[in-house]
């Protein structure tokens, strides 16, 4: 019989220390480098789930090298997209070919023609305004090189 409670000392002990931490908030990690290769490497379709290796990238922190685009603005941007080409070569970016990036609160940028280096944390999946997907990728820039 005393072998039926042994047990709950040790599971009573358990119940009182804290949980297993969380994993480090993503502005802590070093940013993954991330390719359009791999984020436009799909045939995306409106509703459908995203492949398992870019929702493993929602809200991690990433670096990715691509080409600025703002058709409203060249100084003093607050956002852009980053995009694979500099130029529509092979015609307009599918909704998997750039990201939304927005620069910190505060903080703008000038527009380059020139390849840039975004760091920041990415957010994953179907953004919608009204029944309308808009963007599948946002980017929280930390730094644009």
């Amino acid at each position: 019989m005393q072998n039926l409670f042994f047990p709950l000392p040790i599971l009573l002990v358990l119940s009182l220390l804290p949980p297993r931490p969380e994993r480090a908030p993503a502005a802590r990690e070093e940013p993954v480098a991330v390719g359009f290769d791999l984020l436009a490497g799909f045939d995306w379709v409106e509703g459908r789930e995203l492949p398992a290796e870019i929702r493993a990238l929602n809200g991690r922190r990433v670096k990715i090298t691509g080409f600025m685009r703002n058709e409203e603005e060249r100084e003093h941007m607050t956002w852009f997209w980053i995009v694979n080409q500099n130029c529509d070569c092979q015609g307009a970016p599918r909704m998997n070919e750039w990201v939304y990036g927005t620069m910190p609160e505060e903080e703008d940028i000038s527009y380059t023609d020139e390849p840039v280096e975004v760091t920041g944390v990415l957010d994953v999946g179907e953004e919608r305004n009204g029944d309308r997907v808009v963007s599948i990728y946002r980017l929280a820039i930390e730094e644009v090189r």
